[in-house]
């Protein structure tokens, strides 16, 4: 065997073990990339919880980590598209605007298979602007750049909102136990009652 083709099956086995190398690395990144996911859900219609001073309409985010590495939440943001304009062959109108955190904003990292969940509202007062939109898509950056994006959420109106909400808790109301209730004056000197 000459001395070249010694060095050409040595050349081919190094590359062979630095093919195997790059790929077991791949497959690494991949196992403990963050992949995070978001359930979002739009209330046009309710104002915010607690003693915060708004515009009505809450937006409720749950970011969920299904990876082994935790991951930090840089930016958030909201995508609102409008009516369809009146004039044929253009695109919707849309707008973007950053969301503050009025429920939950402390927590700003999700730790490894875990979730975060937050009560979010528009920075700037939008609530003039609820008629005109028909549906909503909330975005996160990550990090590492990563962006999530939540499925497009259409506009729910209002009585069909308010019938929904309605029918939920009087659903609710049948599952609790029966509550208590204050004896008047006449049960108490009754001794069937006790």
């Amino acid at each position: 065997m000459s001395l070249a083709s010694v060095a050409i099956i040595v050349a081919s086995v190094s590359a062979l073990f630095t093919g195997t190398n790059m790929a077991v690395s791949l497959a690494t990144y991949r196992r403990s990339r963050p992949r995070v996911h978001m359930d979002a859900q739009w209330l046009p219609y309710i104002p915010p919880p607690g003693d915060y001073d708004g515009d009505e309409g809450i937006f409720l985010i749950h970011l969920i980590n299904k990876s082994q590495t935790a991951v930090k939440v840089t930016k958030h943001f909201v995508r609102m598209e409008f009516d369809r304009p009146r004039i044929p062959f253009r695109k919707r109108n849309g707008a973007l605007a950053g969301l503050k955190i009025v429920q939950g904003e402390e927590e700003k990292e999700i730790p490894p298979f875990g979730g975060i969940q937050w009560t979010a509202q528009t920075e700037q007062d939008s609530s003039r602007l609820v008629p005109h939109i028909t549906r909503i898509r909330l975005t996160v950056v990550l990090s590492n750049r990563t962006v999530v994006r939540s499925k497009w959420i259409r506009k729910p109106s209002r009585s069909t909102w308010l019938t929904d909400e309605i029918e939920r808790l009087q659903a609710l109301l049948e599952q609790m136990p029966d509550r208590p209730r204050q004896l008047s004056f006449d049960e108490l000197d009754d001794p069937q009652t006790e």
